[in-house]
């Protein structure tokens, strides 16, 4: 995209183990945005059969995230996460000596343009979508992806994905109800928050990134002391920017990635991303790196298949990922709980 930073290659070892009918895989990649360091493509596209008819050229995969717009930074993370999960799975020597060629498509975080964008995906004989970040925006992408048999790994997190009953689409996290049920278990029985109505204990925020650091924001100007509460948007920088330090300090997160000191995964993870784009990542970095891997470790086991090869090869991979071991069901859930952390100074320190 003009005038958008492209970004410096790194290479690293693979820090999760990915284990698919028990074999170890590696993976990872990095092409700037909106066009590829891989070799161009054959204009070949995968056939009903689930095998590519452009078997010999890179297997051509797109991200679709926003790139400009309210959601530009989570598109951003996402995009710079799955870059480095291919960079990392091209420099180990692809899929069968193939290289992974990715091309990142801007969805302004509007359903319409995703449409269009999933149209336009199948024309390009893209053999799989990772992304997008919004729920709304892969909910509207969802069935002609299930049409065209491309499969998609999602950051979206809303229930209602599942009620696409989509074969071809996949969460690379928990479902937002996981993220509230985990919240709510902890303030209610752990902390013994009860109060509610015109001076609560607790304002439980369930809104986005930036709205939900405005809330906080207004409700600190107010003079609310009251604690606050979120599911993942709480975890970004976004939020924080938006809500301020002082007045995030002290949010209860329910998330399956607790920051980049959490454990060695997410430290190792960490150290490579800020080496190759000088910025830290968070949350949907994590989530994109997770699911890029899912991705290259079926395309591994399937030996470069499409179609609903492909995603039933996503279906049987076994991940211990950065945000936790991923196990799919026939809803496209792979991953089923997130933990307590609380911001402090700017940082998520988890819960003992």
């Amino acid at each position: 995209m003009p005038g958008r930073q492209r970004y410096r290659f790194f290479s690293a070892a693979p820090f999760a183990a990915i284990t698919v009918a028990a074999a170890a895989l590696t993976a990872a990649g990095c092409s700037a945005p909106g066009a590829s360091s891989s070799p161009p493509a054959s204009t070949g596209t995968g056939t009903a059969s689930g095998t590519s008819s452009a078997a010999a050229g890179p297997i051509k995969i797109a991200v679709v995230d926003a790139q400009s717009g309210a959601l530009s930074d989570l598109g951003q993370f996402e995009w710079r996460g799955v870059s480095l999960a291919v960079n990392q799975a091209n420099a180990a020597g692809g899929i069968g000596g193939r290289k992974i060629q990715l091309t990142l498509y801007d969805d302004q975080g509007d359903p319409t343009v995703g449409t269009e964008l999933a149209r336009k995906i199948a024309s390009e004989g893209d053999v799989a979508m990772l992304g997008t970040a919004e729920s709304a925006v892969t909910e509207a992408m969802a069935p002609i992806l299930k049409s065209e048999q491309i499969p998609n790994i999602t950051s979206g997190q809303s229930t209602l994905l599942l009620a696409t009953h989509s074969p071809y689409l996949f969460l690379n996290g928990p479902t937002g109800l996981t993220y509230d049920t985990t919240l709510a278990k902890y303030l209610v029985t752990t902390k013994g928050y009860k109060k509610i109505g015109s001076n609560p204990q607790v304002l439980f925020i369930g809104a986005e990134e930036a709205q939900s650091g405005l809330i906080v924001k207004q409700a600190r100007a107010l003079g609310m002391t009251t604690v606050i509460a979120e599911g993942a948007p709480a975890g970004t920088p976004l939020y924080l920017s938006t809500a301020g330090t002082a007045n995030a300090n002290g949010t209860i997160v329910s998330s399956p990635y607790l920051g980049n000191e959490a454990n060695a995964a997410s430290k190792a993870f960490a150290a490579a991303y800020t080496a190759a784009y000088h910025t830290a990542p968070e949350l949907h970095g994590a989530k994109a790196y997770d699911g890029a891997q899912v991705m290259i470790a079926a395309l591994k086991a399937c030996n470069a298949c499409t179609g609903l090869n492909l995603a039933n090869a996503i279906r049987a991979v076994h991940y211990a990922g950065l945000l936790g071991n991923f196990a799919y069901n026939s809803t496209g859930v792979g991953v089923f709980a997130t933990a307590i952390g609380v911001i402090t100074d700017g940082t998520i320190k988890p819960v003992s």
